[in-house]
């Protein structure tokens, strides 16, 4: 691959101090499934669309790589997209901690996720430091559970200093339906948690597999970022 098929291969620094969006598949996993010749030309097609655009969306980075087959990858990848910022990328395992699994696209960017739950983001400008989400972790690995809970969130402003956000939260378990995600079908049931600021109300959306596993999600991260969308697309196994 080219030098400029690799600088567009995912997210490229912080948004928030640049003036054009992060295009959008990662290189990392070419030549790790018996598919990686489409894949290589897929991310090829995604280099050259980004010279001509601002970057490819999360629905043509699901065309490209469904065609690939990269949801029987041998490793873990997830799709993050960013409507706020207007930017998405697949991003691949860094590290881990405990339960914590630290996801990195292309460009350095980072998202932390504890059993599906976004508790830490790096390289977006507006990050999300930390949080204590260990109440919507154990409701969602449980039985439902009624009630209110808290999570607590510090973060990044503009001017580099640490903002703390606390705040009450309820989940909602809804019905069972079948997710599609790249060329394959997932058994979920969709769950709402409904978070109270001091100022507004946020909502987050997991599609959760019956193993437990979040296949799916809608996040709120923070102010400047707002929500994230979350794809698993290929779990390893």
């Amino acid at each position: 691959m080219s030098t400029r098929g690799r600088q567009a291969a995912g997210f490229n620094g912080a948004l928030a101090r640049a003036q054009r969006p992060w295009p959008g598949v990662t290189r990392a996993v070419a030549g790790r499934t018996s598919c990686a010749g489409l894949l290589l030309a897929a991310l090829a097609i995604l280099g050259a669309a980004s010279c001509s655009r601002q970057g490819p969306g999360a629905g043509e980075i699901r065309q490209l790589l469904a065609r690939a087959g990269v949801d029987r990858l041998d490793q873990p990848l997830i799709l993050a997209d960013l409507p706020v910022l207007g930017t998405a990328a697949t991003l691949l395992p860094a590290g881990s901690n405990g339960d914590v699994v630290t996801w990195q696209a292309a460009g350095g960017a980072q998202i932390s996720l504890e059993q599906g739950v976004v508790v830490a983001t790096r390289g977006l400008g507006f990050d999300l430091m930390s949080a204590d989400a260990s109440a919507t972790v154990a409701r969602l690995s449980g039985p439902p559970e009624g009630g209110t809970y808290e999570r607590f969130a510090s973060y990044l402003d503009g001017e580099n200093k640490t903002v703390f956000l606390a705040m009450v939260c309820r989940m909602q378990p809804g019905g069972r339906e079948v997710l599609p995600i790249l060329t394959s079908r997932y058994e979920v049931q969709r769950i709402e948690e409904t978070c109270a600021l001091p100022d507004a109300t946020m909502t987050n959306d997991y599609w959760r597999q019956s193993d437990g596993t979040i296949r799916k999600s809608r996040q709120w991260v923070g102010p400047g970022v707002g929500y994230v969308e979350i794809e698993l697309l290929a779990d390893g196994r």
